[in-house]
């Protein structure tokens, strides 16, 4: 069912990660001026193919405090903190790939966030840059 804005209310998570083939999944933050609406999309890598991507490392906020984005056209909420930084980050012309835990971690699921842990050194080793935001 939709809900009034005429996003669908579903996961943007589609499938389940491989822990045998080290996947994460990636956001792809689509180009647009600073007011615009935050859409993004996710993809389904593996580290073992060193994908390129940037890993965010930030302060996550008050859970209390969050802003809609758009993931795989679904509406997501993230914390106030980090839709400003992907304000600040977002392009206007070039898509970014991105590994924010947040997002890319399926959250409503324990046995993907201990798996992805596990995952954590390899991937902020593997990123191509690690990005630091404090608010």
């Amino acid at each position: 069912m939709d809900d009034e804005s005429g996003l669908a209310k579903r996961s943007p998570y589609t499938r389940r990660l491989s822990a045998n083939h080290q996947e994460i999944r990636t956001l792809q933050i689509q180009p647009g001026a600073k007011d615009d609406p935050i859409i993004c999309t996710l993809q389904t890598v593996s580290l073992n193919y060193k994908p390129e991507f940037a890993a965010l490392s930030y302060v996550w906020g008050s859970p209390g405090a969050t802003k809609s984005i758009i993931v795989e056209g679904v509406q997501f909420q993230a914390t106030a903190n980090l839709e400003a930084a992907l304000r600040h980050i977002r392009d206007e012309t070039t898509p970014k790939n991105m590994w924010i835990d947040a997002i890319c971690i399926n959250q409503s699921d324990m046995e993907e966030r201990i798996q992805q842990v596990q995952l954590m050194r390899a991937l902020y080793t593997g990123a191509s840059e690690v990005l630091i935001w404090l608010g």
